[in-house]
């Protein structure tokens, strides 16, 4: 199985800072089918002249730039899941660990979704967009593995025992895996509705919206 994460907003808070932060993580079918058509995509928006930029970034793109790569992209064969954090209801102590409340929010419900689903056999590989730095990468991918092998053995029990060998994560660029640009689609669409009140982005794709969290 693969899934491809992203974000969308920060996790400051200052008055300058969003009042949420969003997480969309995307699991296709076949992940080389949506890294065609995002090709596709790409290439007649520039010879249309609609858009400039070599990867497809939701905060780059223009209203109608935005409905219509949403419109092609919805008719392939995915789902996605949105975890949306209201900012101004985290706790004091979590707002002085970003690191804890980076790793809480992206990977503890989307592990839980996913180890659901996963056979025993089957390798998980997660993906996630290179924005980390490089000191942090390891310490997230051990947390990763540690919250996957805890998930399986204790919170669902499940049989026989995950090795953590199975759980893969690979920190790419996003102009490099178009999965991801997908997954940071959504994020911005979900991102739009509760930031800023536009629901007509996420509209478009709620069908493939097969899990939902809002946290405090």
């Amino acid at each position: 199985m693969e899934v491809f994460i992203d974000e969308s907003g920060d996790l400051g808070f200052s008055s300058k800072s969003t009042k949420f932060f969003v997480v969309a993580y995307v699991v296709p079918k076949e992940s080389w089918i949506i890294r065609t058509q995002i090709g596709r995509i790409l290439k007649r928006l520039h010879r249309r002249r609609k858009y400039t930029g070599y990867e497809l970034k939701f905060s780059n793109s223009s209203h109608n730039v935005r409905l219509n790569v949403l419109n092609k992209l919805r008719k392939f064969d995915w789902e996605a899941g949105i975890i949306v954090l209201e900012k101004g209801k985290v706790k004091n102590d979590l707002k002085r660990n970003i690191t804890i409340l980076y790793n809480y929010t992206i990977v503890h419900h989307v592990m839980r979704k996913l180890l659901l689903r996963l056979e025993p056999h089957e390798s998980l590989k997660i993906y996630i967009d290179r924005s980390l730095p490089r000191s942090s990468r390891e310490a997230f991918d051990d947390y990763v593995r540690r919250k996957a092998e805890w998930v399986w053995n204790v919170e669902l029990e499940r049989h026989p025992p995950l090795s953590t060998d199975k759980i893969k994560v690979f920190h790419e660029s996003s102009e490099r895996e178009r999965c991801l640009q997908l997954a940071d689609y959504i994020a911005g669409a979900a991102f739009q509705k509760y930031e800023r009140g536009r629901e007509e982005y996420l509209r478009l794709v709620e069908d493939k919206i097969t899990d939902f969290i809002y946290l405090w």
